[in-house]
């Protein structure tokens, strides 16, 4: 309510203000009072305002994510799959099934 009234802010507004998602208000109060400029509305200032927060944030979550996305491939080049075993390497059965031809 404070910054409504400390920036003289119509009830369209107003309005606008409070059905922002908490962490969005939070951020066009944070930036500090509106600029006034005179003979321009208000509401065109605050919606001034609101884009530009909505951008940074939009920005700041962009970036986040892809901070993520690069933890998590180098958390997988870390996780290796061990090689497969060498040609040579036989399955015992395979062994015991050459013996036994070897022997007949």
């Amino acid at each position: 309510a404070a910054f409504v009234l400390q920036n003289k802010l119509p009830a369209p507004a107003e309005m606008r203000l409070r059905e922002l998602p908490a962490e969005l208000a939070l951020a066009v109060m944070r930036a500090g009072p509106l600029q006034q400029i005179h003979g321009v509305d208000p509401t065109a200032i605050f919606m001034q305002r609101l884009q530009q927060v909505a951008h940074d944030v939009q920005q700041q979550q962009q970036q986040q994510l892809q901070q993520q996305m690069q933890m998590r491939q180098h958390q997988q080049v870390g996780m290796t799959v061990p090689p497969p075993p060498p040609p040579s390497t036989m399955h015992p059965m395979q062994a015991q099934l050459m013996q036994a031809q070897a022997q007949a």
